[in-house]
């Protein structure tokens, strides 16, 4: 596994030399820097894209700029393609799922922002392929559904091993 993950860090320096190189012969040559493409995609005028509606239905519509366009795009509801708002759907479900079965099993008055207090969650493994559990002391993101012991994240694991796949994107 070393060796890929070596090979995967010389591509990227390679890609990053490439692109300064460019930018280097681009001063030299007294041209404008060239523009870079947004990473973050937003709908040109009368351009088509996806949504997830109120329903849980993926709809279509062309882009008018207008308060229903701007605020779908504002809350990170708007998908170039079908596919993309499935995917984006099924990690919502998901996510529920998953935070209404922590929400069943902890004990009452399990607070996950008690720095004192151990919280287990689950998490996947890249390199070996699979669903695990850690703790921590504290949240370390906001969105971490924990559990207030490790035979609970562990019951989890089994319980909801596809909506996890689904949530870190393996599936």
């Amino acid at each position: 596994m070393t060796k890929e993950l070596d090979e995967i860090w010389i591509r990227n320096c390679i890609k990053k030399l490439e692109e300064s190189q460019e930018y280097l012969l681009t001063l030299l040559n007294g041209k404008e820097e060239p523009k870079k493409e947004s990473k973050v995609w937003k709908p040109e005028n009368n351009e088509g894209y996806f949504y997830i509606d109120e329903h849980s239905y993926i709809e279509y519509e062309l882009w008018e700029n207008g308060y229903t366009d701007l605020d779908a795009y504002e809350i990170g509801n708007v998908y170039r393609t079908k596919e993309e708002a499935e995917k984006a759907l099924a990690k919502i479900k998901a996510r529920v799922k998953i935070q209404r079965y922590a929400d069943e099993v902890n004990e009452e008055g399990f607070d996950v922002m008690n720095i004192g207090e151990k919280k287990w969650f689950v998490d996947y493994n890249c390199l070996d392929n699979a669903l695990g559990v850690d703790y921590c002391f504290y949240n370390v993101v906001p969105t971490t559904t924990c559990y207030d012991s490790k035979e609970k994240a562990e019951q989890a694991i089994i319980d909801l091993q596809e909506e996890y796949l689904i949530l870190f994107g393996v599936k």
